[in-house]
């Protein structure tokens, strides 16, 4: 016995584990091109063969647990040759100052049928184009030369894949409304993105046609976009599908979107703005869609259609949840919220300003809680040509907040059965919002510099519990602040704390 024991602890020391290593890569060999620092680094033509790659990880080669640390300025496209594994995926670090940086970039980093990655942008990481835009327009790197298609990831599909840290720009800066060089679902900041638990937060996204384009595939489920700064974009986020696919659940949280009248287009309005646009012939995400804690706020344009757009030709049939955002617009704005579809879908705890909701293609939804303050001209809520189906009108769109709405039309029933006469309302859709609030020349108590209620708000407390829903996210507020577990909640998506909140930097209610 002793002799085995012996034999077995022989064996385990001169095993000769492969640890996790470091490697650095630069656009060219530096030093004595060992990979071993930035002063050393391997060429990115290196990282780009194949042979290079391990999956069990080999000494010498990129494997699972390793870190790609990126120095300098590359202008060469990356594509990452093979995968992590679960518990060891491979990072992508962006060093101090590291920059992929191309006249237009076209996927210039390539996660393509890959997983277990993690691309780490560290404290400055940039990907950019550098001269893409409305010719002779203001660049980074000079006056717009190039207008090209642009993207700056291409993660399709990428499993298991996180991208964080990370500032994507000026895939393309427009600069000109006459500008139409290009089709702006061309211009991705991160393009083609399909997968499972995918997680991309804290990154900056800005000056492309699309934010992030995600184009999901049948299957595919625990997607989070998360934490985010999107803005300059024609839509923030792309949700659309290939054929006819379900996916499991998507997630859509705690992102600042904002700003698309960049890309106006009076000459031949070519583009329409969005927050979120949904389309494709989609079942949707059986775990439910999930858009919650978000800002979409700033200048929106002339040509918004929604700050979320679901099409209505082509709704999801799966529940979307809409909870605690802040939808804000210019005046002049008629929707901030347009064509939810699916079944079992819930719009509760949001803030409405200066654009109102428009909804079809739903059956059986949940309306609560909601804040409007209108804008001159605009209804606030709207069933579109009466194609929504209740559960029950009576408990099922109720406890809502209106507000500052001189139009002649506040309310639509569908099939043009309009009013601005609350309780005219109320019979038009069949006895709902029987315990919501109208007061059209009011703006409800709340603070016109953080969207939040006041002391003495009639908000606080007139909304109702929805504990029951199940949600877990809808139990705390747009800022992380619990609801009550018992007893009424406050109407729009901040509860009251008692505690001056810090501007938001939001516009101001009204403007």
């Amino acid at each position: 016995m002793k002799t085995r024991v012996i034999i077995i602890v022989l064996c385990l020391m001169s095993a000769s584990p492969v640890f996790a290593d470091d490697f650095y890569i630069a656009q060219s060999s530096a030093g004595s091109a060992n990979g071993a620092d930035c002063a050393d680094a391997l060429a990115v033509m290196w990282l780009n063969t194949s042979g290079n790659w391990a999956n069990p990880k080999a000494a010498g080669q990129i494997g699972p647990g390793d870190t790609v640390h990126l120095c300098g300025t590359i202008s060469s496209n990356l594509a990452i040759q093979d995968s992590g594994s679960s518990g060891s995926p491979i990072t992508i670090l962006f060093e101090s100052g590291a920059n992929l940086s191309q006249p237009f970039m076209q996927g210039g980093l390539q996660l393509n049928n890959v997983s277990y990655i993690t691309v780490d942008g560290g404290t400055n990481g940039l990907i950019q184009s550098t001269l893409n835009g409305t010719s002779g327009g203001a660049c980074p790197g000079g006056a717009c030369t190039y207008q090209q298609t642009a993207q700056g990831i291409w993660a399709d599909p990428c499993n298991n894949c996180e991208i964080r840290n990370l500032t994507i720009a000026n895939m393309y800066v427009r600069t000109s409304i006459a500008d139409e060089k290009v089709d702006a679902t061309m211009v991705d900041g991160i393009g083609y993105l399909s997968g499972s638990n995918i997680n991309i937060h804290n990154n900056t996204i800005h000056d492309s046609g699309i934010g992030i384009a995600h184009r999901f595939s049948d299957g595919d489920t625990n997607i989070n976009i998360h934490d985010n700064n999107i803005y300059n974009v024609n839509w923030g986020e792309e949700l659309s599908c290939r054929e006819t696919p379900l996916a499991g659940t998507i997630s859509f949280y705690n992102n600042h979107v904002h700003d698309y009248a960049n890309w106006d287009d009076p000459v031949n309005n070519y583009y329409h703005h969005n927050g979120i646009h949904a389309f494709g012939t989609c079942q949707g995400a059986a775990g439910g869609t999930f858009i919650y804690n978000n800002i979409f706020d700033g200048n929106p344009g002339l040509y918004i259609t929604g700050h979320v757009f679901f099409e209505q030709w082509s709704p999801f049939t799966t529940p979307v949840y809409i909870f605690n955002n802040v939808f804000a617009a210019s005046a002049n704005n008629a929707w901030v919220v347009l064509y939810i579809g699916g079944s079992g879908s819930v719009i509760a705890n949001n803030s409405f300003l200066n654009g109102g909701l428009a909804l079809q293609a739903a059956t059986n939804p949940i309306i609560k809680n909601n804040f409007f303050y209108g804008v001159s001209g605009n209804d606030l809520f709207q069933i579109y040509q009466g194609t929504v189906t209740f559960a029950n009108e009576v408990t099922d769109l109720n406890y809502n907040y209106y507000s500052n709405c001189n139009n002649t039309y506040c309310w639509d029933a569908g099939n043009h059965n309009a009013t601005n006469v609350f309780s005219t309302w109320q019979t038009l859709c069949a006895g709902c919002d029987g315990n919501s609030i109208a007061n059209l020349a009011g703006n409800g108590g709340v603070d016109p510099r953080t969207y939040q209620p006041v002391t003495g708000s009639p908000v606080l407390g007139a909304g109702s519990n929805l504990t029951s829903l199940g949600i877990t996210a809808l139990n705390s507020d747009a800022g992380g602040n619990p609801r009550p577990s018992r007893g009424a909640w406050d109407i729009g998506a901040y509860q009251y704390t008692g505690v001056p909140p810090a501007p938001t930097g939001l516009r101001l209610l009204g403007n």
